[in-house]
């Protein structure tokens, strides 16, 4: 196999996890949060917009993002941002 057929591959598989990530995720990201996945997936190749998302959240300067999360949406919340950023 040659470099560039390697990296194309990669490529295709990466892209194909990130899409299959969120499908599998988008209902249960809704549920807890209420919003869609979708502004906050930044297409298929960066996946989860982590810093759109805090936008969103508000977060306090005193708190990180995953306290706040969990002060505010429960261990639920933190797993499924925990799925998404893996």
């Amino acid at each position: 196999m040659t470099d560039k057929k390697a990296e194309e591959d990669y490529f295709t598989d990466h892209v194909l996890k990130n899409r299959m990530k969120a499908l599998d995720n988008c209902n249960e990201f809704q549920r807890i949060f209420g919003i869609r996945l979708k502004p906050y997936w930044d297409g298929n190749i960066l996946g989860f917009d982590v810093i759109k998302f805090d936008e969103w959240l508000e977060v306090p300067e005193d708190i990180s993002t995953m306290e706040h999360i969990k002060v505010k949406f429960g261990q639920d919340g933190c797993d499924i941002i925990n799925k998404l950023l893996a």
